[in-house]
């Protein structure tokens, strides 16, 4: 297939990476410095510690120029969404699929993409860029790349299975979005803000505890405003479990790759970012419901970020 990438951060170049390994015909939309770095090294990606052969897609600054596709995934924050909308508008493929943390505004979008040919997807991969331009990135076991239910999934589902990602389809993308972003904004408020890193955080059973009762209040509340909670499993873990168990088990997977490199990086390089962006819609979609322990857990990250380890840089 013809691939077009919007956005070369972790996600793009994962995706790109990937599907470029798979024969895939795959051009990127990047811009600034991006450009230069990715035309001299490429896309490179390293997973549990094995360096994949650099991948080189097709540059382009401009949606216009870059020509016609198949399908086009757009790898954005969810921050960016706004300013990139213009040439997003722009993008020339039969099928769009989304791969933004978007849990307000997707029917938006939808609409001005075009519902006919828009999929909303999540990512089933993190990872973190290091000042050498290699993606150190791992993909989440819990969290397969995961489809919303459209006329066109089935070819996003194939693209994907193509370079050998997981995938999972839900009937009910803006519900399971709304989830995530519950789960997602307190845990890397949580771990932003954090003085001893992911891996204290792991260690503090008391923080652990109110984390897990933070995602409990949130995930309770969009119950509330009779949001369902998808995937199943997250309702398991955090609002059927007990709140001990569900606390030991965040606490080894925070300890472990997942936390280490699938979160914490995210968390820190996206603090001043994507994440306040992230606990704005959180409230807005818990309005009229209780969440103190989430605003808790908001204001400790705002008043004092993490810092951002010197090997990784925001993309």
């Amino acid at each position: 297939m013809r691939v077009l990438v919007f956005g070369a951060g972790v996600i793009g170049r994962i995706y790109a990476g990937r599907l470029l390994a798979a024969g895939h015909e795959v051009a990127m939309v990047c811009r600034g410095a991006t450009v230069d770095e990715l035309a001299q090294t490429g896309i490179v990606l390293r997973r549990d510690g094995v360096l994949a052969d650099a991948a080189h897609p097709a540059l382009f600054t401009d949606v216009q120029a870059a020509g016609c596709f198949d399908i086009a995934l757009i790898a954005i924050r969810r921050d960016q969404v706004r300013e990139a909308l213009p040439q997003l508008r722009e993008i020339r493929a039969v099928t769009v699929v989304s791969l933004i943390d978007l849990p307000t505004g997707i029917e938006e979008l939808a609409a001005a993409l075009g519902v006919e040919r828009f999929v909303p997807a999540f990512p089933g991969a993190a990872g973190a860029l290091r000042q050498d331009g290699i993606v150190d990135y791992l993909e989440v076991d819990q969290q397969p790349t995961t489809i919303g239910s459209a006329r066109e999934n089935s070819i996003a589902t194939e693209l994907f299975n193509s370079a050998g990602f997981r995938t999972a389809t839900t009937v009910n993308m803006a519900a399971w979005l709304q989830t995530h972003a519950v789960f997602i904004a307190a845990f890397e408020s949580a771990i932003a803000s954090s003085t001893d890193g992911v891996a204290g955080l792991a260690r503090d059973r008391t923080a652990m505890r109110s984390l897990v009762l933070a995602v409990r209040e949130g995930l309770r509340a969009l119950e509330a405003n009779r949001v369902v909670v998808l995937p199943p499993s997250i309702r398991v873990i955090f609002l059927l479990c007990p709140v001990w168990f569900a606390a030991r088990y965040w606490s080894r997977q925070l300890a472990g790759p997942l936390g280490m490199l699938g979160m914490a990086p995210h968390s820190l390089a996206s603090a001043h970012t994507e994440l306040p962006a992230l606990q704005d819609d959180v409230r807005s979609m818990l309005i009229g419901q209780p969440m103190s322990r989430l605003e808790s857990l908001f204001a400790v990250q705002r008043l004092g970020l993490g810092t951002l380890p010197a090997k990784i840089r925001i993309a």
